[in-house]
């Protein structure tokens, strides 16, 4: 027997579907219950409710502000209703007037209940210090204005008051809020134009398209009061004193002397009759030409000086060549911003030939200490202090000499690339001993003969550094003030790469 489909129980499934009905009816019912419960606690800002839940929350309620009695012009307008038990109040929603302080959004108040004006109610004509600038053009308009006129002022307000503050910004503050308007920049860079400088409105020494551009540009400079390139060289500026301060350069310096009149004195410059030039002699002119070499780092450094020496002198006859080789070294042992104190030590080699004239025919060691005072970043003071002792010269006519000056340079004018630096000297040494002849032959004892020089000079600076360093350039003129040194005039030319 054949089995067919069971019959379809309707009645099951319509009891089912009441069920489900049902359900879905009663929790839609209890879900809008729900939420007009919601609404209905939150119909307006400050619902003052007598019931538990109501006072269990008062804590957390906002206390609103009160507020000033209406005019007889606004109370005429009002439109009394009634509301919950609560006192008269206005049907009219009032937008406050002042800045935007949320998003742009004009807030709204509702006048809930009009009490008289509390003597506490803090009302001023302006802000309260909040940490921005109320005196400024940027302090705002006042937040709300009271039926009255009253003006009150918010805690914290914006910096500009047509400018809207993000949420809560106002309130806690944040790096990019300054409590000033941000102005736009240039939409496309063709709205920025640089002005060009037209070679037809400058001079033409200082021309930029000029070929002789180059050689008037450090006249063309603005000058600079501060920060210029003198300040960088004028602790290196004297030209007889030895500067303290180790430096990296290459010179070339020419020195014109004049009036030499004993010329063996002490075997300071010759070596004496017999082993030196032959003939007494009364007057010495000569000219040396000194390539100077120094190298080093910040604290210490080694100059030699290679001269070669022209020689006029009156009786002898007159003679050029390879004078006495100096080497010196600078050890910087106090390094202060105002003061430095440097060790020095000079080694002077016979190289010079003793029988023309040309050196001295022995050693002489030359130590001693430079002192440099910062007066200010252009103008320096300097100090020398050196004994010198010869080795291996004549027992009778060799003898010690000690030298000591004074002197100071100064920035008159810079430029970033290009300065000008007087300089002031006064040296002084004294022959402790040795002997010296006369030109008429005779012989004496040198006894602490002291000589007096007085020396003025300029330097340049003319920059940026090339290839051979920073070029440097001056010119100084000294005099005897008596007849003991070892010239009467002498005109010094000097030239520095200075790297």
């Amino acid at each position: 027997m054949s089995q067919g489909r069971r019959p379809i129980n309707w009645r099951r499934w319509n009891l089912w579907g009441c069920y489900v009905c049902i359900l879905l009816i009663a929790s839609t019912t209890m879900a809008n219950g729900l939420q007009a419960k919601e609404k209905k606690g939150t119909r307006r800002l400050f619902d003052l409710k007598s019931d538990a839940s109501a006072q269990t929350q008062e804590s957390f309620k906002p206390i609103p502000l009160p507020l000033p009695a209406p005019s007889e012009e606004e109370a005429a307008n009002q439109t009394p209703v009634e509301n919950a038990g609560h006192s008269e109040i206005s049907a009219e929603e009032t937008p406050l007037r002042g800045p935007l302080l949320v998003g742009g959004i004009p807030p709204k108040w509702t006048i809930v209940e009009q009490k008289p004006q509390p003597e506490e109610l803090r009302i001023s004509q302006r802000p309260p210090e909040t940490g921005f600038f109320p005196e400024s053009e940027f302090a705002p308009p006042p937040l709300l204005e009271g039926p009255g006129g009253e003006l009150i002022y918010p805690d914290n307000f914006p910096g500009d008051p047509n400018m809207a503050v993000p949420m809560f910004q106002s309130v806690i503050g944040g790096e990019d809020f300054s409590g000033f308007p941000v102005y736009p920049e240039p939409a496309y860079p063709e709205d920025v134009f640089v002005e060009q400088i037209s070679c037809e409105k400058i001079r033409p020494c200082c021309d930029p398209c000029s070929p002789w551009f180059k050689i008037f540009q450090p006249f063309c400079s603005e000058p600079q009061p501060e920060g210029g390139i003198g300040e960088e060289r004028v602790m290196f500026a004297t030209f007889l004193i030895e500067t303290p301060v180790p430096q990296n350069y290459t010179g070339f310096r020419f020195d014109f002397a004049s009036g030499l009149e004993t010329p063996d004195r002490s075997e300071l410059f010759w070596a004496k009759k017999g082993v030196g030039p032959p003939l007494n002699e009364n007057n010495v002119n000569y000219q040396d030409v000194t390539l100077a070499l120094a190298s080093g780092g910040k604290y210490f450094s080694t100059t030699t000086k290679v001269p070669i020496r022209f020689i006029n002198p009156d009786i002898n006859d007159s003679t050029v060549g390879l004078g006495d080789l100096s080497i010196a070294t600078r050890l910087l042992i106090i390094d202060g911003d105002h003061w430095k104190l440097t060790q020095y030590f000079n080694t002077i080699l016979p190289t010079g030939s003793k029988a023309r004239g040309l050196g001295t025919g022995h050693t002489s060691l030359e130590p001693g200490f430079l002192a440099q005072l910062k007066w200010t970043d252009k103008t320096y003071f300097f100090g020398d202090l050196r004994y010198q002792f010869p080795i291996g010269g004549d027992t009778i006519h060799s003898g010690q000499r000690l030298m000591y000056g004074l002197g100071m340079s100064t920035v008159q004018y810079q430029t970033d690339i290009f300065a000008v630096m007087p300089t002031f000297e006064l040296i002084g040494w004294s022959a402790l001993d040795g002997a010296k002849t006369l030109p008429n032959g005779v012989v004496i004892d040198v006894d602490s003969e002291t000589a007096a020089v007085l020396s003025t000079g300029v330097r340049f600076v003319l920059g940026p550094a090339g290839d051979l360093g920073l070029f440097e350039a001056g010119i100084n003129s000294a005099v005897s003030l008596n007849d003991r040194a070892l010239y009467q005039t002498l005109t010094t030319i000097d030239f520095r790469f200075v790297y």
